[in-house]
């Protein structure tokens, strides 16, 4: 008898859960506190209990995850978890970083729809429930206002990065930044000035700072304003 009570309780939590509204996720779990370094950052976020059973009840496994971006709009690293009690909680994680973060680091909290018995709301895809900045600082220059009213743009060429790379100070393999290193992701579009004398290394602007990267490891942008333009060949200092 306990049994069969047991099993309309949740049959019906699970119709009543057909009938939540995606949108009602900012109320689902949010952040209580995070931080963040140049290689990592932590944070705890709660599940609110009874909107969990009610979105949950038939879904198989947990559903989180979270994302960090730098200021930059680079994806620095991920995090899920499949173990989200039905009863809500108090959670915890971390995210290793794959890039040197530019700026402050924002954390994204979602509400992932993994493969549900209704399908209509597995179509949902994931549900963005809450954000937090975080303040760090990895060496980096601040931007400063007008920079390219005074750096001279002539002849220079959008790129865009092919590879991940460590940037450089100089056209050297000896002179890669450090403490921290200076990655720059693949994907990333900067402006491109020119190569040096060995014709390895290109002259690139990231922040108002001139930096060096390898050659191979950028290419033309294929976007609608540069459409491939070749990256420049001349040599520069």
């Amino acid at each position: 008898m306990l049994t069969r009570r047991l099993l309309a309780v949740v049959f019906a939590l699970t119709l009543l859960g057909a009938m939540i509204p995606a949108a009602q996720a900012d109320e689902v779990m949010n952040f209580v506190s995070g931080s963040a370094t140049c290689t990592g950052a932590q944070f705890v976020f709660e599940v609110e209990p009874l909107a969990q059973v009610l979105r949950s009840a038939a879904v198989v496994g947990g559903n989180t995850g979270v994302e960090a971006w730098d200021s930059d709009n680079t994806l620095l690293g991920t995090f899920s978890d499949n173990t989200i009690l039905y009863y809500g909680g108090i959670y915890e994680g971390t995210i290793p970083f794959s890039h040197t973060p530019i700026g402050p680091v924002t954390l994204r909290l979602y509400y992932e729809e993994p493969i549900l018995e209704r399908p209509a709301a597995a179509e949902e895809g994931d549900i963005l429930a809450d954000t937090m900045t975080l303040s760090v600082n990895c060496g980096e220059v601040v931007p400063v206002a007008g920079c390219d009213m005074y750096v001279n743009l002539t002849g220079a060429v959008v790129g865009q990065f092919v590879a991940d790379t460590p940037a450089y100070w100089g056209p050297d393999v000896n002179s890669q930044t450090e403490n921290p290193t200076i990655t720059i992701a693949k994907g990333k579009t900067l402006y491109v000035f020119g190569l040096d004398e060995s014709g390895q290394f290109y002259k690139v602007l990231l922040q108002c700072r001139f930096l060096w990267v390898p050659k191979n490891t950028l290419g033309p942008n294929p976007d609608k304003v540069w459409n491939n333009t070749p990256l420049p060949t001349r040599v520069v200092h």
